[in-house]
This record gives C-alpha cells, structure tokens and sequence, in this order.
C-alpha cells in the first residue's frame, strides 16, 4: 500500500479553520522592507492605518468547503515560483500549465471574494444548467428526447457545494475560457502600489456576472507585488505574456484610486504607509501633485478611471462656475454689485 498518499477531503464538508480568501504569498509581495509577513492595512469604515500580519487579514472562518480550501491552497503553492519570476520582470515566458494556473488564481480570487456579489448558490445553478444542456444536446444528436428542465432539476442535488471546484473544472467555464484567450501584459510600477482586500480589478464587466468577463473590451488587472502588476485584456496579443510599458507615478497612485473609491473592499494594504495615505487623495490632488491628467501609455483601465475622473472634476468646475455668474447676476440685478476682488 503507498504511503504518504494525498488525499482530496470529502465533497460538501466545512470545517472552522480560518481561510483566507487573498493568498498570503500574494500579500507578502507587499509586506514591509525587511518583514514581508506584515504590511500597513487601511480601514476604510474607521480610516485607520494600522501594521498587520498576514495571517489575521482577508480571511473568515467557514468561507469555503474543505474540498475548495484544499484546491485553493494546491493551486496557490503551484504558481508561488512562476509570480516571483514575473515579480521580477525577468523570464517572463510561461509554460502552459503555469498559464493555466495563473488563470485558476484570477478565477478563485473572484469567486472566493465576499465582496464581489456573485452568489454561490448562483454560480451552482449555472453549473447545472450548462451541464444539463450538453447532455440534452448530446441526447438530441443521439436521437434520444430529453427534457432539459427536468434534467436540471434532477441533477441539481446531486451536484456538491464545492461552487470553486466545479467552476475550475467546468470546461465550459466561459471566464476560463475567457481568460486564456485574453493577453497578459506586465507593467512595473517606480511607486509602491496597493493592493485592497477584493484584490482583482474588473472593467467593463458585470462584478456579479462572472460569464460578463468574455466581453470583448473587458480588462482585469491583479496587483501582485508593490512594484507589479498583471493586466488581462482583449487588445494584448491573444494568449501571450508581454513586458509592456511601465505605469507612470499618476497611474499608480489610481490603483490606490480605485480600492479606495471605486471597490468594494473593506481594507487596503500596502508597503509603505505614503501609499495608503495617497490612496486617500482627492483625484485632483492626484493630478496637481503629478502635472498631468491621462496617461498616454500602459494601462486601459488606469486611463478609463483616470479620463472619468477629469470628466467629472470638469463638470464640477463648470456647475461652480455656473453658481458663481448666477450669484454675480443675481446682485447685479439688485444693484449692489461690488468689483469681483472683494467677494
């Protein structure tokens, strides 16, 4: 009998240990100099900048089934030495397995999130309606008359709760499928980046929609260290990994941008407490601070918030500026208009 065999954890099980939901190596890529286990964590509820461990952020008791827990973790310790080799800039050619598994990370890191607003129960019922329609199909081929809502309904109890393991192993999975086909592009960053805890960055997306991501123009972005950051998108070459131009100083600050005002995290970690301190700026602090106002290389997404960002300050400054001549007609239609230097 072989010994030391390893063995998958039965289907539907829980257990009450403490998972974590963004890989600890992951966050470590954005630890402190000389102690990478701790990064300063922003509270955006209380405002709070505190020094954590890894171990005690982004992770809650029963999140996942053991089955999926397990497959995470073997998933994670599998691709840990191909993102130091991209953390590095250096042989950034994958294999095809390594590919693979770097696409399983980005989808259990959605799937995985409490805030992403899929729904487990949700993504389960996709499963069975996709499996339970390409067995009608074959059936139809073969001749055989088969009630696919009826199918559905029977094959619906027999599917485990295991939601992870059954959307990576699904061949179906139209976010699978979406994510080999897109390109991979690596852009460094000079300033330390942040990184939230609802890790990957979706655009032109449906967050709760996982399948949405097949939509052509769709981007997904996943910092993996403070000086990083992988890119999916449909303008890439297809399937390739590419050194693409570095961000500017402007669009790493809008990675602390977006955790802050447009995801849905609770925390926001990082290497360095300026980094954390200028994810809280204003958007036109950012643009005086940095002298200009959209990025003319790189990133789509970081152009995309930046671009909306200016549209908005732009509409701002013109109610202002509309407020403003009212006021002035309104007292010079009263007579007491005074020179404009002494309002």
């Amino acid at each position: 009998m072989a010994k030391n065999k390893r063995t998958l954890p039965a289907p539907n099980t829980w257990d009450n240990s403490n998972q974590h939901w963004v890989s600890q190596f992951l966050l470590k890529g954005f630890g402190l100099p000389g102690n990478a286990s701790h990064v300063y964590t922003l509270d955006k509820r209380t405002l709070s900048t505190t020094i954590r461990s890894v171990d005690d952020v982004a992770s809650k008791v029963n999140l996942l089934t053991a089955q999926d827990n397990s497959r995470l973790t073997s998933i994670e310790r599998s691709i840990t030495g191909a993102v130091q080799r991209l953390r590095k800039g250096h042989q950034i050619h994958l294999a095809v397995k390594e590919r693979q598994l770097l696409n399983d990370l980005v989808l259990s890191l959605i799937l995985a999130d409490p805030y992403s607003g899929v729904k487990r129960e949700k993504l389960r019922k996709d499963v069975v309606q996709n499996t339970a329609n390409m067995i009608a199909e074959i059936a139809f081929r073969n001749g055989l008359p088969v009630s696919r809502p009826r199918l559905q309904s029977s094959m619906h109890p027999l599917l485990p709760e295991d939601v992870l393991t059954l959307a990576l192993d699904s061949e179906n999975s139209l976010t699978s499928i979406a994510l080999s086909l897109m390109g991979l592009s690596i852009h460094k960053a000079t300033k330390p980046l942040v990184i939230g805890d609802s890790p990957v960055m979706i655009a032109r997306a449906r967050r709760n929609s996982v399948p949405s991501l097949l939509n052509f123009g769709s981007e997904i972005a996943l910092p993996i260290a403070y000086n990083c950051v992988l890119v999916y998108d449909w303008v890439t070459e297809p399937n390739t990994v590419t050194l693409a131009d570095p961000l500017t100083n402007q669009q790493s600050r809008l990675v602390g941008h977006y955790y802050w005002s447009i995801s849905r995290c609770r925390y926001v970690f990082s290497r360095t407490r300026d980094a954390l301190y200028e994810a809280r700026m204003p958007y036109e602090s950012l643009v005086e601070s940095t002298g200009s106002v959209t990025p003319s290389t790189g990133w789509h997404l970081m152009q995309e918030i930046a671009k909306n960002s200016e549209i908005r300050r732009q509409l701002q400054d013109d109610q202002e500026r509309l407020k403003f001549e009212r006021g002035i007609n309104t007292l010079a239609t009263r007579g007491d208009a005074r020179p404009l230097y002494e309002y």
